[in-house]
């Protein structure tokens, strides 16, 4: 006989459209520069884990990653940062 173990289900995380053009924009007005998390925390109200959940939904419009020194726009960004990434 098996014993049924109380597994819960994983919750999904949901992203919504306007939180994504919410970091976008923001990104975008920074300009050139690498925006950190605590910045952005602070300014949008997502936290660590929401922002990254938000850059993989961002089609390729938000640069970042391990040993990144936070948060740039696409478009802000040198093809020799992009290659670091």
């Amino acid at each position: 006989m098996q014993t049924l173990l109380p597994f819960r289900a994983k919750k999904t995380r949901t992203v919504l459209h306007h939180e994504v053009e919410k970091l976008v924009s923001y990104l975008l007005d920074c300009g050139p520069v690498w925006t950190p998390a605590k910045e952005l925390t602070a300014a949008l109200g997502f936290n660590d884990r929401k922002l990254r959940l938000l850059k993989q939904s961002s089609q390729n419009r938000v640069i970042s990653g391990p040993g990144c020194p936070g948060y740039i726009h696409l478009s802000h960004c040198s093809i020799p940062q992009l290659n670091e990434v």
